[in-house]
């Protein structure tokens, strides 16, 4: 999916805790932006101290949005990315600058120059 026809959201605020998302098939799901973060702390709690925690934004975030789901990572305080396509990890620099992105990808090694 591309960001042009990435999902729209049904209410969204900087403010706001949760967001609905709907995808163009009709599937509405809630992201909770706490739960998300609880989580992270969650795991590393679990992983021990010294493991960095990556998070998958491959597949256009999985169909929220990759930048949505970059600023997600970001703010709960993931250690990186990972992206399927160059162009992905090209967007996730975009938003995240300062962040690893990792590309996990079987395309020919002269796509990625």
């Amino acid at each position: 999916m591309n960001s042009a026809a990435a999902p729209f959201v049904s209410k969204t605020d900087d403010a706001v805790r949760c967001f609905t998302v709907a995808d163009r098939r009709g599937n509405h799901f809630m992201i909770d932006s706490d739960a998300f973060r609880h989580n992270l702390r969650e795991t590393r709690r679990l992983i021990g101290a010294g493991v960095r925690v990556m998070q998958v934004v491959k597949g256009d975030g999985y169909g929220i949005g990759l930048e949505r789901a970059v600023s997600l990572g970001l703010l709960a305080g993931v250690d990186g990315f990972c992206a399927g396509t160059p162009e992905e990890a090209l967007r996730i620099r975009s938003v995240a600058p300062e962040s690893d992105a990792l590309l996990f990808t079987a395309c020919p090694p002269a796509e990625l120059n």
